[in-house]
């Protein structure tokens, strides 16, 4: 296996322990949640750290980890081990059946699911008595320069930020109202379409997400340019 590579199979948890040893987490409450983590997955895994691509943890718009669905490779651009237990949460929603978007020509739809994802995220740490950032932790400051008008592009951003649960947002004025009711309500939606949902819930997850989409696209959505 290529350096920074980990296979993880979660019926032996002995597996993870190389990925302990990079974390430098042994003997920490890192450890065991990582395990509890791990636990979560419904079948083995790999698990690579790319260093070379590394983002930092601290932009909460921006989440430092991919999936390669080719190859069910968890790919963590950063080491700090409070992302790996967000990443691989969600490596358990990826191959149960969690529906992701990629690959929809819209990507505000994509953008809907991030956020649905997030908030799962942030509700089965809970559950499983992880730390979880307080809602609102961060402030982030729309571009004045691009909110005056209410389309495709101003949308887009919008969605974005409604996906993420750890963000107030903050917009200047001259900020088209249609533009901050459109974020309130997208902020409910996606917060909804997660509502109580953990692991073994695809199916119910998917259907409110395509539903969530639909309902987006027919009432708060601007019109498509020609």
């Amino acid at each position: 296996m290529r350096p920074n590579a980990y296979w993880i199979d979660p019926t032996d948890p002995t597996t993870l322990l190389p990925l302990i040893s990079a974390l430098n987490v042994e003997g920490t409450p890192f450890e065991t949640q990582l395990v509890q983590s791990a636990a979560l997955q419904s079948r083995p895994f790999s698990v690579f750290i790319d260093y070379l691509n590394r983002i930092e943890s601290s932009d909460p718009t921006r989440d430092p980890f991919t999936f390669d669905m080719d190859a069910d490779e968890l790919i963590v651009l950063n080491d700090d081990p409070s992302v790996m237990l967000d990443a691989l949460i969600e490596m358990a929603l990826y191959m149960k059946g969690f529906l992701t978007l990629l690959g929809v020509e819209q990507t505000w739809k994509i953008q809907v699911a991030i956020g649905a994802w997030r908030h799962v995220r942030r509700g089965m740490r809970a559950g499983l008595g992880l730390s979880v950032t307080p809602e609102r932790a961060w402030a982030a400051q729309v571009n004045p320069e691009s909110v005056s008008v209410y389309d495709e592009d101003t949308f887009t951003q919008i969605v974005a930020l409604a996906g993420c649960p750890d963000v107030d947002v903050v917009f200047p004025p001259g900020t088209a109202p249609e533009l901050v009711n459109a974020y309130q309500h997208l902020s409910r939606i996606i917060a909804l379409v997660a509502d109580s949902i953990t692991v073994a819930d695809h199916v119910e997850f998917n259907q409110r997400l395509l539903r969530a989409v639909s309902l987006i696209e027919d009432k708060i959505a601007p019109p498509s340019r020609p």
